[in-house]
């Protein structure tokens, strides 16, 4: 969480190119990562409105 916001959703995009891309699907890779990044975009705002909202923790304890 230091370098990457959401570093499982590099993973999953990960395994949806190279995936198919073993079995040598190459077009499914393709639109599978386009349409999942279109889904992470709105997946995420969604992600960041909701702990944006969440009360400040005293980190303390």
């Amino acid at each position: 969480y230091g370098w990457l916001s959401h570093p499982n959703y590099v993973a999953v995009a990960a395994e949806g190119l190279a995936l198919p891309l073993v079995h040598g699907a190459w077009l499914t890779a393709l639109v599978f990562t386009a349409l999942n990044a279109a889904l992470m975009v709105v997946r995420i705002r969604c992600e960041d409105g909701a702990l944006a909202r969440l009360p400040a923790v005293d980190a303390r304890a």
